[in-house]
């Protein structure tokens, strides 16, 4: 964990920054702190505990120093005032992948200060002699507390945190197309896991010719700055001609500290492709999320506040019986947009109107019942991830009003023997409504599954459903393209849902079963017949 500080002489407060890697993630936190005043202790801090530092004892005038405490690191350097109180610039952080070319790293993403902010743009990283640079930042200054991270990390990777003035570098580039001259600020190679900062003007470098006279060379020497976890080192390089030690992207952006640092390295033995996906309950979920590769994140907790964040940004649980499991995020969803397409559709179905009379129709009946019997007919199938783990903390989601999400299961019923037939499972949260299993129990010429599905899928429409999410498409799905079903980019899946999410229902599909609003009658003659309690 890094803490930057930024200290105005004229001043009390600074700006405290605190950097924390983990192995597929860098976590950026800013806030602004009172100071008694320039020359105030500095508290003694246990590691990880960046809040307690206080101001340090004293300030380099010219350049920072690094003070570290336990596994805490403190830059300090000065910094002027305009007139009274606190007015730094607009301060932001990027991120550099040092040692490799940008082909060999993967999609990045920055969450910004609110997770529930849809205004990110799609995440990229560009080339910049060798190096990843991309192209989101986290802003660090301004009068709240700022969280940002950087995501989607190779894990064991050596990587550069650069802070700098917001408005200095978008002209960085400009001044590398008009040829400026190496400036402070600028960034350096130095070898292949650190860059360095230039903290003068450089100097022409004379050399000595055969007959012992000096002679003028094109060569630069560099006065630079070096910080890492290991200290401050300041030292001269010399650049050539061509300035190929200089980081083009970075020219001309007044780069006001380089931190030279890296994510862990991967001690769980986990695939590369699997552990840059990992989501752990203190990342920032958000629309960086839309950049990982492939259609599933992973997770290794069933925390019923992190399963339900999970489920708030798109995601889904597959947790059978192993230590890391599968989260659906498919990279092209299959959705149903519910309010844009005739619901009429539904009620058109020939099969429905010919054997609906036949069936009963409730719902939560036996909630955990029904997903252990769920669970066993996809494991006579093959496999099932519907663990007693799972079904645990849905229930206990579904029981909980401190949250928004509530379960269904669906459940229909065979009148002439009065045996479950099929029974269909989801989760509402707002007005978004996320299938995820079902199970037919009884195949015949009705075609159970498909009876109850459009029975549902006119419900929910009725209900007021914004979006039905059924995940990837699969072959049998593409019947339903003709009730509205299309596959959807995943940043427009994101978008509606985080739109959906925050909308109300008409009306509960429970309460609607019971009153004998569905297409097929309710279980046991309607109102009268109240459901098992959960």
């Amino acid at each position: 964990r890094i803490c930057l500080r930024r200290h105005a002489s004229s001043c009390s407060a600074m700006l405290e920054v605190s950097f924390t890697p983990t192995f597929n993630s860098l976590a950026v936190a800013a806030r602004w702190r009172e100071t008694a005043s320039a020359q105030a202790a500095q508290r003694r801090v246990t590691a990880g505990q960046c809040g307690d530092l206080l101001e340090a004892a004293a300030i380099c005038p010219m350049s920072g120093f690094l003070a570290r405490n336990a596994n805490c690191y403190t830059y300090h350097c000065p910094f002027a005032c305009d007139g009274p109180g606190p007015s730094l610039p607009d301060l932001s952080m990027r991120l550099v992948r040092v040692g490799g070319p940008s082909t060999a790293g993967p999609q990045r993403r920055r969450a910004g200060s609110d997770s529930n902010d849809s205004s990110d743009d799609e995440g990229s990283s560009v080339d910049v002699g060798g190096y990843d640079a991309t192209k989101e930042e986290v802003v660090l200054s301004g009068p709240e507390p700022r969280r940002g991270a950087f995501h989607l990390l190779e894990a064991g990777c050596p990587f550069a945190a650069i802070v700098a003035v917001r408005s200095s570098t978008k002209v960085a580039a400009a001044n590398v197309d008009a040829g400026v001259h190496v400036q402070v600020g600028d960034i350096v190679r130095l070898d292949d896991k650190h860059l360095a900062r230039v903290t003068a003007a450089p100097k022409r470098k004379s050399r000595s010719s055969l007959l012992g006279l000096l002679q003028p060379s094109e060569d630069e020497v560099v006065p630079v700055e070096t910080a890492s976890e290991h200290g401050v080192r300041h030292g001269e390089v010399v650049l050539s001609s061509r300035g190929r030690q200089l980081l083009p992207e970075f020219t001309g952006s007044g780069s006001l500290l380089v931190f030279n640092c890296g994510t862990l390295r991967n001690v769980f033995g986990w695939r590369d492709r699997v552990l840059r996906a990992v989501l752990m309950p203190w990342h920032r979920l958000g629309p960086w999320m839309t950049a990982i590769g492939g259609n599933y994140a992973y997770a290794a907790c069933l925390d019923e506040r992190f399963v339900v964040e999970l489920l708030e940004h798109g995601l889904f649980v597959l947790p059978g019986g192993q230590d890391i499991f599968s989260c659906p995020f498919p990279m092209r969803p299959f959705i149903f947009k519910m309010q844009e397409h005739d619901a009429n559709t539904w009620r058109r179905c020939k099969m429905l109107k010919r054997y609906r009379s036949e069936f009963e129709l409730s719902c939560n009946e036996d909630l955990p019942g029904h997903l252990r019997r769920c669970g066993a007919y996809h494991e006579e199938k093959g496999g099932t991830w519907i663990s007693e783990g799972f079904i645990d903390v849905m229930v206990r989601i579904h029981r909980d009003p401190a949250n928004r999400v509530k379960v269904y299961a669906f459940e229909l019923w065979d009148k002439a023997t009065g045996e479950l037939a099929a029974a269909s499972f989801g989760l509402a949260i707002g007005a978004f409504f996320h299938d995820f299993s079902m199970c037919c129990l009884v195949k015949d010429r009705r075609s159970t599954g498909a009876i109850l599905s459009k029975a549902i899928g006119a419900l929910l429409t009725d209900c007021g459903v914004m979006d039905w999410y059924w995940g990837s498409k699969m072959e049998y799905m593409k019947e339903y393209e003709a009730h509205g079903a299309r596959e959807v980019p995943r940043a427009e899946y994101y978008e509606r849902l985080r739109r959906g999410i925050r909308q109300e229902l008409r009306s509960d599909p429970e309460a609607a079963v019971r009153t004998g609003r569905a297409l097929i009658e309710p279980r046991g003659g309607g109102v009268a017949t109240a459901t098992v309690a959960l």
